[in-house]
């Protein structure tokens, strides 16, 4: 079975793939705007942009709000000035997270065929997690793209041989955008590195393009160290791997963590698969012993990926699980999901149009029972109808002060005739 055949059933049911991501996208936007239309502003934690789009500058939109991810900020802040509308820049922001997994369709250096990249987006798009986070402004969603861009990177110079500065512009880019670029920068270069030693192949990279890669990450690094908050440190603490305990500790922080990727595990954090837990972790090993069979270039950027991760929750640097800040690792598993269900189409299966369609069909009924897309899932501050029961309070007790004021002039002014 090749991937010559998968790709000929792809064709051969015309853009089957595409009408799939088409019915999961069309059931998103059905939930969203259905649940959406009270949202009338921006949450305490998100008024930033109001702030930012008020400067001038790009220096002074630099500095307002973000210096660890500057380039995230300033398009946030650039698209709210744009829109000037709460309702509107939500509801765009939304649209955007819908429509950048299909870039993915266009990552040609990236070894899935048409069809394991279809399912690939057909899980990002159906995670909770990804859903709930992409009307936010924030860059977590975004970082997918951000690893996605740099695994295609990864197989082009592998295959070249070669690192232009071009190559490297882009890698400075990205990490201006958001600093957990240099996490999968880190990964594959590390990769880049084993396969150097071990097969002795030389590997020809522009010196220039390099020291500018590494001045902006240096860059960026020292000011997010000026700008660190320890206070973090406590609130991501949970996320660390623990330092004492033991082993047995360790294994179970470990344990849960990874739980805490896959599935739901509090009111914030949704997970990236709205199956249940058991199966969720039943696809991603049955894929992974998959990749370790058939694709093991792929599996060693996602086994890297997850690893340098793990490292740095270790020495305490970024945290590790089923937090926002872990959404970019969701590209890896999306990735281990889409090839493990597509591989059924390499079976010698006649009616494989049929075996998609069904697949689609119990994703979509997942989906439709299971998500729920609302601005309010992922805000720790208070909620739209909390603050508004908070305003009428304060009006009531405004207006029952004025009421007592009035009543007692009154009591007074009557107490004065009759004396």
């Amino acid at each position: 079975m090749n991937r010559q055949k998968t790709d000929r059933f792809v064709h051969a049911g015309k853009p089957i793939y595409f009408i799939a991501i088409f019915l999961i996208t069309s059931l998103n936007f059905y939930q969203y705007f259905s649940v959406n239309n009270s949202i009338q502003y921006l949450f305490t934690d998100d008024l930033w942009v109001l702030i930012g789009s008020n400067y001038g500058n790009i220096l002074e939109k630099f500095l307002c709000c973000s210096v660890t991810s500057p380039f995230a900020s300033i398009f946030f802040q650039g698209l709210y000035s744009l829109i000037g509308s709460d309702p509107a820049f939500i509801n765009t922001l939304f649209i955007i997270g819908q429509l950048i997994p299909f870039s993915i369709l266009f990552f040609k250096y990236i070894p899935l065929t048409k069809i394991e990249k279809s399912f690939t987006i057909i899980f990002l798009l159906s995670s909770p997690m990804y859903l709930n986070y992409s009307v936010r402004p924030k860059p977590y969603i975004y970082e997918v793209i951000v690893i996605f861009i740099i695994a295609n990177l990864y197989f082009k110079i592998k295959n070249k041989k070669t690192i232009t500065i071009y190559d490297f512009l882009l890698l400075s880019i990205l990490t201006a955008f958001s600093f957990v670029a240099l996490i999968g920068a880190a990964s594959c270069f590390l990769l880049l590195l084993m396969e150097f030693i071990n097969k002795k192949e030389k590997m020809y990279f522009s010196k220039f393009g390099f020291l500018t890669f590494s001045s902006v990450s240096t860059g960026l690094f020292f000011l997010a160290n000026i700008v660190k908050d320890n206070s973090l440190n406590t609130f991501w603490s949970s996320y660390f791997m623990p330092l004492e305990g033991g082993l047995s500790l360790k294994i179970r922080w470990l344990y849960y963590s990874f739980i805490r990727l896959l599935s739901e595990s509090d009111t914030t954090n949704l997970g990236f698969s709205n199956f249940s837990t058991t199966l969720a972790i039943l696809i991603f090993f049955v894929s992974i012993l998959l990749l370790i069979r058939n694709e093991k270039e792929l599996l060693f950027f996602v086994f890297t990926l997850f690893t340098v991760s793990l490292v740095l929750a270790i020495l305490q640097i970024y945290p590790f699980g089923g937090s926002r800040t872990n959404i970019y690792l969701y590209s890896a598993l999306a990735i281990s999901f889409g090839y493990g269900v597509s591989y059924l189409f390499k079976f010698k299966i006649k009616y494989k149009a049929s075996l998609m369609s069904l697949i689609v069909f119990l994703i979509l009924l997942s989906n439709f029972y299971n998500n729920t897309i609302s601005y309010k899932n992922t805000t720790n501050t208070l909620d739209q109808d909390t603050t508004e029961l908070i305003i009428d309070g304060v009006w009531a007790c405004v207006l029952r002060s004025f009421l007592m004021a009035i009543t007692s002039i009154a009591l007074l002014r009557l107490r004065h005739l009759v004396d």
